[in-house]
């Protein structure tokens, strides 16, 4: 039932994972968290659980949805975006396209504007599905046998305690099978929290697993906390695997592992040139297994899902409400110009980061067409980076396209680790977006104290600091700001919406 997974096993000697150091393991009085108590209990039918009758999730909405009713849209186009194995993070394409003549559709596509994004509802992957069913001895069978929530008995002894499963957890259709459960409600690729790690205690008879996962969530065992099951990206499935002799209860699970949430993407076309086809790109990052207890190699939870994904296969989606990330934003009667022809723009977007932009600049060029006027008007700079521009550059053609018909005025390619010898030619390049932005740093700075826009879009964990870094730079080097008047700029700008990012992890 199990696929086999390549582990080389845990380190002989210090700590890790399944082994706390001297001191933690001499600690002999762990403070810990009272055991969370058991609302639940589940029981098998004897009929098999049918999927299709009920809808995603039982139909309950999720945080930042525009709309509770889902697209059911069909890929249509898939396809490599990096040319090279060596990208770290390759990309891919991903176009789908939303039926034609359906009111949902309709009224998505009426409110879709650029710089908007689609939820993907996603499975977990059945690999790490079935590892957890192994490790909880439910067979192929069972796992799809109707599976029914009962409040326990405790819980009817707790003050303020839900009286039946839609209470206390409505994303979870009751019957369901163990299968659903863990393919579609559960995020079993997060790592486990204290308050699981404090049950799954109670659900091993291993008196050495349970004092490691006591010392994991104690007070004394933080720093291991965050050492072996947040920084190293354990999930529930490793840590079942690293501990054979804990098999949890399904209600336990359900109670205690968050809510699988979708997986948003931002669109890179705009619809007044593909009025029902969405463009998408997004990066695969494999993680490989590890001393520190990857018992499998993994993608993304959702990128990984979408890598399988092929021509014809159909996919539900939903909008995402709208954000600041819009052109132009909410705030435009803030701005002395709000016609999006005039507005001097700023775009930065490393990585799948361009994306928005794509839809941007589409935009403009819509605009442009209507009003029969030409793209020079104003400045629009984008600057675009990658680690080699030969092997990965996300929407060359298109980009290419905008600075030939003038509707971007100022490209600046940044490339982190070009080919041998391009260093020392004259095609040298900045190496990241923040060097790009210091290459004209007196502009800069000039444009950030005038009208114009400044938008930064990135899937770098550390873009935001850095971007407000390099801008702070730029303001006390060109205009003679203090550091904290340069931050006070900066905030201002965030504060009419002129300075908008949208940077993820």
């Amino acid at each position: 039932m199990v696929e086999k997974t390549v582990f080389s096993g845990f380190p002989k000697e210090g700590s890790c994972l399944l082994r706390g150091s001297d001191k933690i393991s001499s600690e002999v009085n762990l403070r810990v968290p009272v055991p969370p108590k058991c609302k639940f209990s589940t029981s098998f039918g004897k009929t098999d659980f049918i999927e299709s009758s009920i809808k995603w999730q039982n139909g309950c909405r999720f945080p930042g949805a525009y709309s509770d009713q889902t697209l059911n849209a069909k890929v249509v186009h898939v396809g490599e975006a990096s040319k090279s194995e060596l990208i770290r993070k390759p990309k891919r394409y991903l176009d789908i396209l939303l039926p034609e003549n359906d009111p949902i559709s309709l009224d998505t596509l009426e409110a879709l504007d650029a710089g908007d994004s689609f939820y993907f509802l996603f499975r977990n992957p059945q690999t790490e599905v079935n590892i957890i069913l192994d490790r909880l001895d439910i067979d192929s069978d069972s796992a799809n046998k109707e599976l029914w929530f009962h409040p326990s008995n405790i819980a009817s002894d707790l003050p303020n305690s839900p009286t039946s499963l839609s209470e206390a957890l409505p994303f979870i259709p009751n019957p369901c099978s163990a299968n659903y459960l863990l393919s579609f409600c559960l995020d079993i690729r997060r790592s486990p929290s204290r308050p699981l790690l404090r049950a799954l205690a109670e659900c091993t008879d291993d008196p050495k697993e349970q004092r490691r996962l006591l010392e994991l969530c104690s007070v004394q065992g933080g720093s291991e906390f965050t050492e072996f099951i947040r920084t190293a990206g354990i999930s529930l499935a490793d840590l079942l695997l690293a501990f054979p002799n804990c098999r949890p209860p399904l209600a336990r699970l359900a109670e205690l592992v968050p809510r699988l949430l979708p997986r948003a993407y931002t669109v890179c076309n705009y619809k007044s040139q593909w009025p029902n086809r969405l463009k998408f790109v997004y990066s695969l990052l494999e993680t490989h297994p590890a001393e520190n207890g990857l018992h499998f190699s993994r993608f993304g939870i959702c990128s990984g899902w979408l890598n399988q994904l092929q021509i014809g296969d159909t996919v539900n989606v939903v909008l995402k409400e709208p954000s600041k990330f819009r052109l132009p934003p909410f705030s435009a009667l803030l701005h002395k110009v709000d016609d999006i022809v005039e507005l001097p723009l700023i775009m930065v977007g490393p990585g799948t980061g361009v994306a928005p932009f794509i839809a941007f600049l589409e935009k403009i060029k819509a605009e442009l067409k209507s009003k029969g006027v030409k793209g020079h008007r104003v400045k629009r700079i984008l600057l675009y980076g990658s680690s080699n521009l030969e092997k990965e550059f996300l929407f060359r053609d298109e980009i290419n396209s905008f600075v030939d018909d003038g509707i971007v005025t100022d490209l600046i390619l940044c490339e982190s680790r070009p080919a041998a010898g391009e260093q020392n030619n004259a095609s040298f390049k900045p190496k990241y977006v923040y060097d790009g932005l210091k290459s004209i740093g007196r502009e800069m700075a000039e444009w950030m104290i005038s009208d114009s826009l400044l938008f930064a879009c990135g899937d770098v964990k550390a873009m935001s600091k850095g971007l407000w870094a390099c801008l702070a730079d730029i303001l006390k080097e060109h205009q003679g700001y203090s550091p904290a008047e340069a931050m006070d700029v900066l905030k201002c700008l965030r504060q009419e919406e002129r300075l908008i990012e949208d940077v993820w992890s």
